[in-house]
């Protein structure tokens, strides 16, 4: 189909594709209100786990929690290293004492 002979048929097929990217368009309103309503759902349902995990992603999702992960690139090979070697290396990445326990101890 050319735009040139059919120019009101391609105007009515971008402005259908606009409506329905914005209607199914993600945004964090969508996602906060249908987070909300599962978590209500879940609750009323007595489905209690799914409602705090639903508020929990609204929290995140609202800016109230702040999910942080911390990858540590430790490259060493613990066989060549002396148990002092490596509290010490443990010590300066974590920083304080080593405790050092049994699990007698526990």
């Amino acid at each position: 189909m050319s735009g040139k002979t059919n120019p009101n048929v391609i105007t009515a097929i971008k402005i259908q594709k606009s409506e329905l990217a914005h209607k199914f368009a993600i945004t964090p309103e969508k996602t906060a209100k249908m987070l909300w309503q599962i978590s209500e759902e879940a609750y009323n349902k007595g489905q209690f786990n799914a409602s705090v995990s639903a508020i929990r992603e609204l929290n995140e999702l609202a800016g109230l929690k702040i999910k942080k992960t911390e990858n540590l690139n430790i490259t060493a090979n613990l066989d060549n290293m002396s148990h002092k070697d490596i509290e010490s290396r443990l010590k300066e990445i974590f920083g304080g004492d080593i405790v050092d326990a049994d699990f007698k101890d526990v």
